[in-house]
């Protein structure tokens, strides 16, 4: 049991006069000094697009775009089921790569929606698109 957890227990079932001797047991290990202890680097990372973050298009339009980032070799996914239901527009291949070429292919109804690229690190980029 930790002194603290050990402290509170003994007090509140025996009484104050078993406190002490609880007290006088050995401490609880005490944390590695700052300079020993692992420091967590912020993820910086950002993905990155050839076509920016916001896409007009125009039916029967298609934009090209490519999503890259800094160190990263894995795939990216693209998320757009609400934006190709309501027929804004379409993205293939919904995986590839940073070597991909995505398709944004402009859908009959004009609107406004956006598609999410997503990575295996649960990184994300929002485009917009609007359609018309």
């Amino acid at each position: 049991m930790n002194g603290h957890l050990c402290r509170v227990a003994i007090a509140m079932l025996l009484g104050t006069t078993v406190l002490a001797a609880c007290q006088t047991s050995s401490p609880s290990p005490a944390l590695p000094p700052a300079t020993q202890q692992a420091k967590i680097q912020p993820d910086k990372a950002v993905i990155k697009s050839t076509c920016g973050t916001s896409i007009n298009i125009v039916y029967p339009q298609t934009v090209k775009c490519k999503f890259s980032e800094q160190g990263y070799n894995g795939t990216f996914s693209i998320k757009a089921a609400s934006l190709e239901k309501m027929k804004i527009a379409s993205v293939v291949p919904k995986v590839g790569t940073s070597k991909t070429t995505f398709k944004v292919i402009a859908g009959p109804n004009p609107g406004f929606g956006s598609f999410l690229v997503v990575d295996t690190k649960s990184r994300r980029l929002k485009i917009k698109v609007i359609g018309g």
